[in-house]
């Protein structure tokens, strides 16, 4: 007896040390992964915005000297120009106007006329055919002295013969800096790589200029070019590494973002050290237990009672624990997600604005331009869905704005289930189950239409041998307690329902979790479910999800029923009543400020307009004539939009103001500036995209004499 408790005590904690040294490498192994596929996710969305920028500022230049001579090109003004674009990018080396042999004609640095860029490979290229927008090879600028690469388009006369190439030179190592900034405190590799396996920008910064096809990342590459998440030995260092990658839009480009694998390890390593001390203490107490057995029958049987309650206890507390580190995890990830999408929906509205304001100008020339007119339209229903993407994206991250509205529930089913009927395929039978009659509900229907479009796919997919997909619609009326945990009310219950296979309970508890599914990869993306809920959520309802294997799946969304009426929308600005308004615009990106300022001075408006917060106070002091309206973006180095709003007013008292944004948080301190600037005079809030007539008529509101209101 004596001998198997002294075995017993070296042998159970020598196995729980084992198994939680397992357990732990499993855990740290995928918290890795986690960490190594946000951090290349990040990369990609930073990356993409610059290449898109830098491709709307080549597209400023093709415009801007289409029509000249060469002899205008090379007039000063062009340059200058040149520089004023470059100046706000600093992203940007450079920007060159170069002829068909590769002269430079205008530049928006001093530049020798005798070099040429004859011989660079995406000059070749475009001389060669029309490959479209080219991203170049690494190399160092003759003229700047600078490390490099290009973004470069053709130009061409106008029966299609090459006529030179307009280029901005961007810089790898500003890519360099962002990757080093937005990487976690361990030793990795992160790159910006063109699919031909040219490294354009990395971090660390020495390597190879370019992959051979044998790098794990190359071979990854060509099985998946969109993107993934793999483990290798580098062909550069020999190390091993997890490492994922991920495509920028369409061009041939991939950021990558890799941990090396003793890091990982190492962390490992670390946490066996605590539990090898938590394991010998166990063996000690374990020891002195057994010895003070031997010696007593009486004291090792209360012993033996004492360590078992320690164990449980011991299993209580770490389970608790896991429990609430599983919980705590979960909280900061759907933060981060949330604070990422409100991010992405605010660079997303300011490229939006441009692009909507831009189309509308165009739209609004002479009628014989209609092809101009047509392909106008089409980037403004572009740029109207893309702000549809956004508000869902704030939608989740519960930060945007819903555009509610009374909606016609049996209407809206209908129509989507003739929709249905035609898209989903011939195995599946659409029914439609709706109460009549019903009140309109209150929600912003095109989010609505999207939750319950994604809601079918999801039933289309759960029935692969074809099946009956039900939409049903009612009214319920709740008082205090409820199922659905509502505030008493009455409330339109929106169900979809499949004959699938259903979810079994454990599926059924992580159903609604960002990013996951049970499809397979490249098939979802796991954010239907959470985005429903948090639409149903936002608009003061719930959802709920009923499933079991092999009777189908149920999700039903709880709306407010709708007690407002629908208002006419505001009339244009009466410019013939009151006169052309005087207004200060105020926004630090160029393309939302100018085009912005350009539909509202085609409508009559006169419009100043600055870059920033210093500069339009020192315009408000200096002007004899004062300014009827202030309009301003909210989120801007320096001097934010709420806080240019308060030294405006302590200059010019009560002076009305419009604050455009592309995101608002709903923090205490976010609202308590609102509250203040609401307070200060006439004060309107309009969120990015807008068009031109909303602003109109939001100004004349807020112009309106008091004793009007």
């Amino acid at each position: 007896m004596p001998l198997v408790l002294v075995l017993a005590s070296l042998l159970v904690p020598a196995l729980l040390f084992a198994a939680a040294a397992w357990q732990n490498r499993i855990d740290v192994m995928r918290e890795g992964a986690d960490s190594i596929v946000r951090t290349t996710l990040i990369l990609q969305e930073h990356a993409r915005k610059v290449f898109e920028t830098q491709e709307l500022a080549l597209a400023r230049v093709d415009d801007r000297v289409r029509d000249l001579t060469w002899d205008q090109i090379a007039a000063p003004e062009t340059s200058a120009f040149l520089a004023h674009l470059r100046e706000p990018y600093e992203q940007a080396v450079s920007i060159w106007v170069a002829d068909r042999d590769g002269v430079v004609r205008a530049g928006s640095q001093p530049w020798d006329p005798a070099v040429t860029i004859a011989d660079r490979e995406f000059f070749r290229l475009h001389a060669a055919g029309d490959p479209g927008p080219l991203v170049s090879d690494a190399y160092r600028g003759r003229i700047t002295a600078v490390a490099s690469f290009a973004l470069s388009r053709r130009r061409s006369t106008p029966d299609g013969r090459f006529d030179g190439t307009i280029h901005v030179a961007l810089s790898p190592d500003y890519f360099s800096r962002f990757f080093a900034e937005a990487a976690p405190p361990v030793r990795h590799a992160a790159a910006l790589t063109r699919a031909d396996g040219a490294v354009l920008a990395r971090d660390p910064p020495n390597g190879p200029a370019r992959l051979g096809p044998a790098s794990p990342l190359m071979q990854a590459i060509a099985r998946n070019s969109e993107g993934g998440f793999e483990r290798g030995i580098s062909s550069v260092d020999g190390q091993e590494r997890l490492f994922a990658y991920r495509r920028l839009g369409n061009w041939p480009l991939h950021v990558s973002f890799g941990v090396e694998m003793h890091e990982l390890v190492a962390r490992w390593r670390r946490n066996l050290v605590l539990y090898g001390g938590v394991a010998i203490g166990a063996s000690m107490l374990l020891l002195l237990a057994s010895s003070l057995a031997i010696q007593r029958a009486r004291a090792e049987r209360a012993a033996s009672t004492r360590l078992a309650a320690t164990i449980e206890e011991l299993k209580r507390e770490t389970a608790g624990r896991e429990a609430a580190e599983t919980r705590v995890r979960q909280a900061q990830r759907l933060e981060a997600l949330g604070q990422l999408a409100g991010g992405i929906a605010h660079d997303v509205n300011n490229v939006l604005q441009a692009a909507a304001s831009g189309a509308r100008l165009i739209q609004r020339r002479p009628a014989e331009a209609d092809q101009v007119k047509r392909l106008a339209g089409m980037v403004l229903e572009a740029s109207e869905r893309g702000a549809s993407v956004a508000r869902r994206l704030l939608a989740f991250a519960r930060q945007g704005e819903l555009r509610a509205a009374a909606v016609e529930a049996r209407a809206m089913l209908e129509d989507l289930a003739e929709v249905l009927r035609h898209t989903l395929g011939a195995g599946i039978e659409v029914r439609l189950a709706v109460a009549a009659p019903l009140p309109p509900l209150h929600a912003d229907k095109g989010q609505l239409e999207t939750v319950l479009l994604n809601l079918a796919t999801n039933a289309r997919d759960a029935m692969e041998a074809g099946g009956v997909l039900t939409l049903s619609a009612g009214e319920e009326r709740f008082e205090a307690r409820n199922p659905a945990g509502l505030p008493p009310g009455s409330y339109l219950r929106l169900s979809v329902a499949d004959t699938g296979a259903g979810m079994d309970a454990a599926t059924l508890a992580r159903a609604s979790e960002p990013f996951f599914t049970t499809k397979p990869p490249g098939r979802g993306t796991g954010l239907g479910l959470a985005m429903a809920r948090g639409f149903a959520e936002q608009s003061g309802g719930t959802l709920a999800i009923g499933s079991a294997p092999g009777r189908g799946t149920t999700v039903t969304l709880w709306l407010p029923r709708s007690e407002i009426a629908e208002r006419a929308p505001a009339p244009d600005f009466a410019l013939a009543a009151r006169g052309a308004p005087r207004v200060l615009l105020v926004d630090d990106e160029p393309l939302v400020r100018e085009t912005l300022a350009a539909e509202l001075a085609e409508r009559g408006w006169r419009v100043e307009q600055v870059s920033e917060g210093p500069a339009a106070l020192a315009v408000l002091q200096s002007v004899e004539e004062p300014f009827d309206l202030l309009v301003t973006d909210l989120s801007m180095p320096g001097m934010n939009g709420l806080a240019l709003i308060r030294a405006a007013r302590r200059q010019l008292p009560g002076l009305p103001a419009v604050l455009l944004t592309g995101l608002v948080g709903d923090g205490t301190a976010a609202q308590t500036a609102l509250a203040e600037a609401m307070r200060g005079g006439p004060f309107a809030l309009l969120r990015k995209p807008i068009d031109a007539r909303d602003l109109a008529a939001r100004a004349e509101a807020l112009l309106q004499p008091e004793e009007a209101g």
